[in-house]
């Protein structure tokens, strides 16, 4: 039987359409990519809390999200701070300003949880596996597993996805501790990329155009 040329094209088209909708969700380190792809965000910065509001055994409702937290985390750790937090990192901070002191152990999850769905959110870090492999990442449904960058790193971590979710998760996977900053988030939903909404388009024309010839 021969193989008619537009079914070939037709073809052609889901063939594109399936490929980009596998790439469900971006993973960035530079924060200026990261906004410019994410567009209108929140940021929550921790500054109007309480100094010392503690999530280790209670969840901390901040406003958009919530911080808790899983296992057996340390309670002289795991709570809003001003820096200095304590003695022992008197110049422990991310910006110079309050923010979430976090430290958990192999058995210890730090959960961030939104009141709404989002697609994107970012963070800078500070410490976050500075001497080992300490900590991963999980949300909308991917691993990041930062790398070791070694004492007083500061870094930045985003991901955006076309599939909203709710829940960012911090895995303990070895003793280690890091701080929290800035966090930045969003809601609204990443548009379609115009070349497949130009060949979904194009593709319902194909259809309409086979479906016609096989009529007449």
């Amino acid at each position: 039987m021969k193989k008619s040329p537009l079914l070939g094209a037709i073809c052609t088209c889901l063939i594109f359409v399936s490929q980009n909708n596998n790439a469900a969700t971006l993973t960035y380190t530079e924060k200026t990519a990261f906004t410019s792809a994410a567009g209108s965000l929140r940021i929550e910065d921790f500054n109007a809390l309480v100094n010392g509001s503690a999530f280790h055994t209670t969840p901390l409702d901040v406003g958009a999200f919530t911080l808790s937290m899983t296992g057996t985390p340390l309670t002289t750790r795991n709570f809003i701070d001003a820096p200095p937090p304590d003695y022992v990192y008197f110049d422990f901070s991310v910006d110079g300003t309050t923010f979430a002191f976090i430290h958990i152990d192999s058995d210890d999850s730090l959960f961030v949880t939104f009141d709404s769905p989002i697609t994107a959110f970012g963070v800078d870090l500070r410490e976050l596996n500075s001497d080992s492999l300490s900590t991963e990442i999980i949300a909308a449904e991917i691993t990041i597993t930062p790398a070791i960058k070694g004492e007083e790193n500061l870094r930045f971590i985003g991901i955006i996805s076309d599939t909203p979710y709710s829940t960012v998760e911090f895995r303990g996977l070895t003793i280690g501790g890091f701080g929290m900053d800035n966090v930045m988030f969003s809601g609204t939903a990443i548009p379609i990329p115009t070349a497949i909404w130009l060949f979904s388009t194009g593709l319902l024309g194909l259809i309409g155009i086979a479906r016609r010839k096989q009529a007449t």
